[in-house]
């Protein structure tokens, strides 16, 4: 039988057999919105200020970073970043979003190599939002915790007082704050909650 098949003129026919399946259903569900971060604007009795006592101009300011950490509990595209401002002397803020991976409690490595920059103009004060649609951001729930923080790149004082551009912060028992002074220097945190959210 083996050596018939090595035929050059064999025809093999087969008998199609049909296997009904049970209906499968695909259907679309709309992703839900869902914010997270402190969107609340406080009274305005407290304020989280770039501005050190010890800085002699905004130049030193350059790459300072402040933040807070997030809970990534579900997937998520980020859609929009939100902060409130209290105080700003400048014409123009120049802030770098960063997204770090924590080490025993503090950022440690970038964990969103795209360059989201965003530009604050014209002394604005209040809620302040940017659009992240563009930037094709997703956070995976298996991230964890994670520390969000805006760092300070570039400015445009409005006249040579110009010294202070703060967020509404609150005292809290359960948030977590960031703050470095400069690039590749030390992370301190805090018990505060700025006023950042997605």
């Amino acid at each position: 039988m083996v050596n018939q098949l090595k035929s050059e003129y064999n025809i093999v026919t087969m008998t199609p057999s049909k296997i009904i399946l049970k209906e499968v259903v695909v259907s679309f569900k709309k992703p839900k919105q869902k914010q997270f971060g402190r969107s609340s604007k406080g009274l305005g009795l407290m304020h989280f200020n770039f501005f050190s006592v010890n800085d002699k101009d905004a130049d030193d300011r350059l790459s300072r970073e402040r933040g807070m950490q997030f809970k990534i509990s579900k997937d998520c595209k980020l859609t929009d970043f939100n902060m409130n401002i209290t105080t700003n002397e400048f014409k123009s803020v120049k802030f770098r979003l960063n997204f770090y991976n924590l080490e025993n409690g503090l950022p440690s490595k970038i964990i969103i190599e795209k360059d989201v920059i965003f530009e604050v103009k014209d002394n604005f004060i209040g809620l302040y939002s940017f659009d992240l649609k563009p930037f094709d951001i997703y956070l995976d729930k298996e991230m964890g915790n994670i520390a969000v923080t805006i760092q300070w790149i570039e400015s445009v004082k409005a006249d040579e007082k110009s010294n202070f551009f703060a967020i509404s912060t609150a005292m809290s028992a359960t948030e977590t704050s960031f703050f470095r002074d400069k690039n590749l220097s030390n992370w301190y945190k805090n018990g505060q909650s700025l006023t950042l959210f997605f």
